[in-house]
């Protein structure tokens, strides 16, 4: 009787709890990886993910504006699946180059490059791009600071404007935020209430949210640059009324 010489074959590799499914030529296949899926807590906010990939404190952000992500990101969700930031970012410096060349009186000009910093703020934010935003204006040499909000770093990569403006600008979208105004219904929403109702209204809110703070004997809700210069500002000319 004739031997059958005996083939080895090489040990399959195998993980353990893994089995191999052979294909149509019988040879072994690898299985495919699980998509890997994030998963937020509960509470979370886009803000409250976005903003420490970003290099900003997310404690920025008061109540009222956590609060009002929900919704803006089921009306923008459209919106930020197609947001695109580097033709975000040349548009609105487009923008910013016409409002200078209009010598900063046209009102329609300054609402439209402020719905657009508005519009990037939220469908980055949104879209999980943030950090990809921001770190686009750092190499464009812009120094963003940690403790200030998003938006104000926003407005001051584009537009060269006084930090009291940059502030206010600031103030007014977040307060429109915290109302959920969608970016295309902002301008009408500027010209029914006005820049100056708008600050007023934010800082309102500002001022009940540290007050509540302060209460609870928690830290306090908010800190930027804007605030700390205008302590300092505060403090030299009551040193100037004592010399004087």
């Amino acid at each position: 009787m004739a031997k059958h010489k005996l083939i080895k074959r090489p040990p399959l590799n195998r993980t353990s709890g893994v089995c191999l499914e052979p294909d149509k030529r019988g040879k072994p296949t690898k299985p495919q990886p699980k998509q890997r899926t994030v998963t937020s807590k509960p509470n979370a906010t886009p803000a409250s993910v976005q903003f420490p990939l970003a290099g900003f404190d997310p404690s920025m952000e008061i109540a009222e504006e956590r609060s009002a992500w929900s919704e803006l990101a089921r009306e923008l969700a459209g919106d930020a699946k197609n947001f695109n930031p580097e033709a975000s970012i040349k548009r609105l410096q487009l923008l910013s180059m016409l409002y200078d060349g209009a010598r900063n009186t046209q009102r329609r000009r300054k609402y439209e490059i402020l719905q657009h910093v508005y519009e990037q703020f939220e469908l980055a934010t949104i879209s999980g791009k943030l950090p990809e935003v921001i770190e686009i204006y750092r190499e464009e040499g812009m120094i963003i600071h940690s403790d200030v909000h998003p938006v104000l770093a926003v407005i001051r990569a584009n537009i060269r404007t006084s930090r009291d403006c940059v502030s206010r600008w600031g103030l007014v979208l977040r307060y429109a935020h915290t109302k959920k105004i969608p970016p295309k219904k902002l301008i009408g929403f500027l010209k029914e209430h006005g820049i100056q109702r708008c600050c007023d209204e934010f800082r309102k809110l500002q001022t009940q949210a540290q007050l509540a703070a302060d209460k609870d004997g928690g830290a306090r809700v908010e800190t930027s640059v804007e605030e700390n210069d205008a302590e300092k500002d505060r403090t030299r000319k009551a040193g100037e009324r004592t010399d004087r």
